[in-house]
């Protein structure tokens, strides 16, 4: 499950003269670290869309379900609110503060309730 290798190889030149770079190596020892990923938000822009037909109607695309006419937050991010808040029982303020130093999103109280 690892994701990336890095490989960690002598550099200079070696007391003869040579450089090290130009030398066959081998796998001396080998060490793993893990780590989380970095949490980022992603934010999406809908656009809606009108056609004015050649009669002169008006046609208007629909957003997707569950976008509102503001800023709103997505499924992934409310439900890890709700798992802080209810599962956890973390303070409303202590959840928004964990989204921003998190995310750099901080909802509101009343965000987080509804």
């Amino acid at each position: 499950m690892l994701s990336r290798t890095r490989i960690a190889k002598p550099q200079g030149c070696c007391g003869c003269g040579r450089a090290l770079d130009d030398q066959p190596s081998r796998v001396k020892e080998r060490r793993q670290q893990w780590d989380i990923p970095p949490a980022r938000i992603q934010g999406t822009e809908y656009r809606q869309h009108e056609v004015e037909c050649a009669c002169g109607q008006c046609h208007c695309a629909e957003f997707p379900a569950g976008i509102s006419p503001n800023v709103s937050y997505g499924p992934r991010i409310k439900a890890y609110a709700v798992g802080l808040t209810e599962g956890h029982f973390v303070r409303l303020q202590r959840t928004a503060e964990i989204l921003g130093d998190q995310y750099g999103v901080s909802p509101s109280d009343a965000t987080l309730q509804s």
